[in-house]
This record gives C-alpha cells, sequence and structure tokens, in this order.
C-alpha cells in the first residue's frame, strides 16, 4: 500500500546521517495526506503537524507550503467538528495569503472559503458571511471555476441572508444559484429541490 511504502521511506530517511529535514517533511506531509484519505483525521493532523514544524524551522520557510498545510491541517480540524482549532488554522493561512499571495486569487478563494464554511458550521453567520462574499467576488472573476460552484456559494450566502430574516437579498442569491445549476447540472434535483423550498420558506 502507500502507506507501508511512505513508512518505509521515513524509516530509511530518520536513519540516515545527516538526516534531510526537508525531505523528511515532504514523506510526513504524504503520509499525512495517506491517512486523509482513508478519513483517519487524527493520525493525519499527527503527520501534517510534523511536516509543519520542519516547514516552520526552515532558514527561508516556503510560504506557499505553509499555507497549504495549515489550510488541510483546518479541514482535518473541521471534519473532526473541532472548529475552533479548524479556524485557528484557517486565520494563520489567511494571514500568510494575504501578505504573500495577494495576487494569487485561486489560493485566497480557497482559504476564504474554507473558513467561511467552518463560521457557517458553527452558526456564526456574521463572521461567515464576508469571507463567502470575497470568495464570489475571486471566483466570478476566474472562468475556470464553475457554474456549479459559484451555485453553491451563491446558495450558501442566501441561507445566512434567510437567517437574518433579509429575505429579499435571500432569494435574490437563490435565484442566481438556481440559474447557474440549471445551466451547469440540470438534473441536480436534490440541489434545485432544497434552493426551491429555501425560496419558498423565505
Amino acid at each position: 500500500t502507500a502507506l507501508s511504502m511512505y513508512e518505509k521511506v521515513l524509516s530509511i530517511q530518520q536513519n540516515a546521517m545527516p538526516v534531510k529535514e526537508q525531505s523528511l517533511g515532504i514523506t510526513y506531509y504524504n503520509i499525512g495526506s495517506t491517512y486523509s484519505l482513508m478519513e483517519n483525521c487524527a493520525q493525519a493532523i499527527s503527520f501534517f503537524e510534523r511536516a509543519l514544524t520542519i516547514q516552520q524551522k526552515a532558514s527561508e520557510p516556503n510560504q506557499k507550503d505553509l499555507v497549504n498545510t495549515y489550510n488541510i491541517i483546518g479541514r482535518m480540524y473541521n471534519e473532526m467538528n473541532d472548529y475552533e482549532k479548524a479556524i485557528s488554522f484557517y486565520e494563520r493561512s489567511i494571514t500568510i495569503c494575504e501578505d504573500h499571495f495577494a495576487n494569487d486569487e485561486q489560493l485566497l478563494a480557497t482559504t476564504y472559503h474554507n473558513i467561511a464554511l467552518t463560521y457557517h458550521a458553527t452558526n456564526d453567520l456574521l463572521k461567515a458571511l464576508p469571507f463567502y462574499q470575497q470568495t464570489l467576488s475571486i471566483c466570478m472573476k476566474n472562468p475556470s471555476v464553475t457554474d456549479l460552484s459559484l451555485a453553491h456559494i451563491y446558495s450558501s450566502i442566501g441561507t445566512i441572508y434567510d437567517s437574518k430574516e433579509d429575505y429579499e437579498q435571500a432569494i435574490s442569491y437563490y435565484q442566481k444559484s438556481i440559474e447557474l445549476e440549471e445551466n451547469e447540472n440540470p438534473k441536480n434535483d436534490l440541489f434545485l429541490s432544497t434552493i426551491y423550498s429555501n425560496i419558498a420558506a423565505a
């Protein structure tokens, strides 16, 4: 299996003299990714955090690697419903993104969307909303973003306005979501029925 192969690589790297920290960090990250695919979030976090420690200690840390590692650790905590820790890692990711990658809109959008979803999951809608809006603003300018992805963002924003009892805004976002969904995937009855139900309730 992939995991057993990575573990063999790790054993060799740990016993090598001198230990090559950067290579070790990559292997830790790969093992973490494998545990993530196995849905073993606790083990994944353990290896991602070892990778993170090495990334942070580097004389010239690779900022993009740090962003990706903070994001994936945040996602693992999110899947474990430990939202407070997830937000903590996403916030660190956002700080680096805004300082170093203000022009990397895809990376920014991913990070903003991650934290928006987490705040939404905790029902902290006022904090979720601006991150959804920033995600939407970036994604609307990116031709590679599918209508389906935009539809889900519009729908999420709609549910927040719905919760705030701003029904006019909610319906506006729901309708945009439906238009995009019907263009991209008209047979997705479950998603469409959910949006129509939300509009009816609003």
